[in-house]
């Protein structure tokens, strides 16, 4: 997601610094300034899209992660806690920090580039925490995957057979005895 959001506004610039045929005419008739700010613009809203997709399959995935591992397996606290702490902080990012972001980067982008540093260093900052909470969630995910490396733990589902009795024992093969 960070490759992506960066690309989309390099790819901007790049259709700027070689605009083909058509583009040309446009830009010229437009100034390089404004179309620039259109181009960037929309980036800007492809990436919130993407974000917030990306967000919400990571609520919904972390969700059905956290149903299984409470209802499926014989898990407990530990890795429970991990995969809800995941999910809050997905949902921390996709509810309140996401749409900051794009609101503040919508106006920032309107600005000249000398104006607006307040808004510049709260943007900065809530980047800075995203890409904090982003880490949180992966060191939280490697530590749930060492989890179970370590311990091999079974599903409920796999212990499911240990509780039946085979019929095929030797000393069940007569009928009505």
């Amino acid at each position: 997601m960070v490759w992506l959001g960066a690309s989309s506004f390099r790819g901007a610039d790049r259709l700027l610094v070689r605009p083909g045929g058509a583009v040309a005419g446009q830009v010229r008739s437009l100034g390089y300034d404004r179309t620039r700010a259109l181009l960037r613009a929309e980036a800007s809203e492809q990436k919130r899209w993407e974000f917030e997709t990306w967000e919400t399959i990571q609520i919904v995935g972390g969700t059905l992660l956290f149903l299984y591992l409470l209802l499926g397996t014989t898990e407990r606290k530990l890795g429970l806690g991990l995969v809800l702490a995941m999910v809050l902080t997905a949902a921390l990012q996709r509810f309140l920090i996401t749409p900051e972001l794009a609101a503040i980067e919508n106006n920032l982008l309107l600005l000249p580039p000398e104006a607006g540093a307040a808004q510049r260093d709260t943007f900065w900052m809530l980047h800075s925490g995203y890409y904090g909470l982003e880490t949180l969630k992966w060191g939280l995910a490697l530590v749930l995957v060492g989890k179970y490396i370590a311990s091999g733990r079974r599903s409920r589902l796999d212990d499911a057979g240990d509780d039946l009795d085979l019929v095929d024992k030797s000393n069940y093969r007569h009928i009505n005895g």
